[in-house]
């Protein structure tokens, strides 16, 4: 067994490993499991997350959930968990529908599997095996395809949207016509990024066993499901930056002479989880380490992270932040306060000619040349006038509202996370820009009270710019949309145009009694590559009704 400590004397190292073991072999991710059965329609994965942890105070290892049979699957650390849970959820009526569970059979744990396995796989320190060409094709599986090709490949996925788009709907009903292309609007040619390596702003790392049998801060390139938890060094990743790179490297050095090793997946024990690093144009660096606690005292905790801080005293680090986080899976850290131990809370990134500030948990598009591409595209579909009333709708920290206010009457920006509306207010004072609002909220909750006091003032005009999260929008919020009469123009950014399919079909539906208001209709559409040598690519739609 490799130990991070060279003081660890040998009946220790024993009695480590033998606990090891015993977790490993009490423990797989799979063996608590239940069903749960007879679940309400129309409900999200997070929903389901928060009737387990929030109302019935359940701390489930893992969710997954098939919705379209109306059942979900959840995993506990024991059986008396488990049993807990299935008389917590039988009878529980939720939604008007009476939850039933049953035990669910474990799936063969994937690492326990390979492990037992005689299958081949690609042995890490082979030397016929080229580890930055394995790696490099599963994080950026495009970057031997030319820069036309990978543009040419994303419009085509994109131009298969919008005909789907017109599958489903009664085209001739509403009036549509097909052009050339077959498609019901105008798909312009995607917009090129101005940087197509080392754009990436913002990289989450994991740690864990590298090719050298030490711990490693990377990419793993395979994945549990796959039984596979190697971890590779960033260093010959074509879209990571230097900056990234180092601090990735930096911290791998502190956990390596740490007493507290890497999280293992496999047996939950160990403390270091994983590392994001946020960088900017401007090189700022902020270093986010997320650390479980396990068993030990708060005082051993305090230890650690003061170890950490003397560590990067004086190093590129602009703020480093430690998250402790208590859970089994890294789904519940966003609940968990961080701790600034060194340099400023946040960094600040130029966009435009505008300063903005990001938090740790502040969105940002993570390209920032593409994404003044992208909002200068957003700029163009919303036609801003001097009587326009921009609805900045997801706003995050506000920045593609920022950017036009200068242009137009009014911004109103509604986002659900309080600390991004906080940066966004800091932005907009930072800016000197005063014809701007932000309010906190749902924006389902927020738009049916705040769209008819802005159509009823009269006189100008209301434009939507919709960036939501990869899945889209809330139902409400389209019907919502719809139904203020004033709403002519909508633009909606999607960073995943199959996951917020049903948006685009919403706003086009001819009315009915679940979507009042007259339809929109798609006028014209542009994909903007913010994510080089990868299948992802943001697509901005202008949807007008006249």
């Amino acid at each position: 067994m490799y130990c991070s400590s060279s003081t660890m004397d040998i009946s220790a190292a024993d009695e480590s490993e033998a606990a090891s073991d015993n977790r490993e072999q009490s423990f797989t991710s799979e063996i608590f499991k239940i069903k749960i059965c007879n679940l309400p329609s129309y409900i999200g994965h997070g929903q389901i997350r928060k009737l387990l942890g929030k109302r019935l105070e359940l701390n489930p290892v893992k969710v997954k959930a098939q919705l379209k049979q109306n059942v979900a699957y959840a995993t506990f650390r024991s059986e008396e968990e488990k049993q807990k849970a299935m008389t917590k959820i039988n009878g529980f009526v939720w939604k008007k529908h009476e939850l039933t569970t049953k035990a669910a059979t474990a799936s063969k744990d994937p690492i326990r599997d390979k492990r037992d396995s005689d299958a081949k796989r690609i042995k890490i320190d082979d030397e016929d095996v080229d580890i930055e060409k394995v790696l490099n094709d599963h994080v950026t599986p495009l970057w031997q395809t030319s820069y036309e090709e990978q543009l040419e490949l994303k419009w085509d996925a994109h131009a298969d949207v919008l005909k789907k788009l017109v599958s489903e709907l009664d085209i001739k009903k509403l009036n549509w016509e097909l052009n050339e292309d077959g498609l019901p609007c105008v798909l312009e040619k995607a917009r090129e990024s101005p940087i197509r390596t080392h754009y990436r702003n913002k990289c989450e790392f994991s740690l864990g066993t590298g090719q050298d049998g030490l711990t490693t801060v990377g990419f793993r390139l395979g994945s549990y499901r796959d039984g596979d938890l190697r971890v590779v060094t960033p260093r010959g990743c074509y879209h990571v930056p230097p900056l990234a790179v180092e601090a990735a490297e930096r911290f791998q050095g502190y956990v390596r002479q740490s007493k507290l090793g890497p999280f293992d997946p496999v047996t939950h024990s160990g403390h270091w989880r994983m590392l994001t690093v946020r960088t900017t144009m401007t090189k700022d660096v902020m270093m986010i380490a997320y650390f479980h606690p396990q068993d030990l005292s708060q005082g051993d905790v305090d230890e650690e992270v003061a170890k950490l801080k003397a560590f990067f005293a004086g190093t590129i680090a602009t703020s480093v932040l430690v998250q402790l986080d208590k859970s089994v899976s890294m789904g519940n850290t966003a609940s968990q306060p961080y701790q600034l131990i060194h340099g400023e809370p946040i960094i600040h990134e130029t966009l435009l000619g505008l300063k903005f500030r990001i938090s740790p948990e502040a969105f940002f598009q993570i390209n920032t040349p593409a994404a003044e591409v992208l909002y200068r595209v957003i700029s163009d579909y919303c036609d801003p006038t001097p009587d326009t009333h921009l609805l900045d709708i997801c706003c995050g920290t506000g920045t593609i509202g920022l950017t036009l206010a200068k242009n137009v009457a009014r911004v109103t920006g509604i986002e659900m996370i309080a600390n991004a509306i906080d940066d966004a207010r800091a932005n907009a004072d930072v800016n000197d820009i005063q014809n701007v609002e932000f309010v906190t909220g749902k924006a389902e909750d927020v738009l049916p009270e705040l769209l008819p006091r802005i159509g009823g003032g009269g006189g100008g005009r209301v434009v939507g710019v919709v960036d939501p999260p990869r899945a889209g929008l809330h139902g409400r919020v389209v019907q919502a949309m719809r139904k203020c009469k004033e709403l002519n123009r909508i633009v909606y950014v999607s960073c995943n145009p199959n996951a917020a399919y049903k948006n685009f079909l919403d706003l086009c539906r001819p009315e009915s009694g679940r979507l009042k208001g007259r339809p929109f209709r798609l006028v014209k559409a542009t994909p903007v590559d913010l994510f080089p040598m990868t299948r992802h690519c943001e697509l901005v739609l202008l949807f007008e009704r006249r």
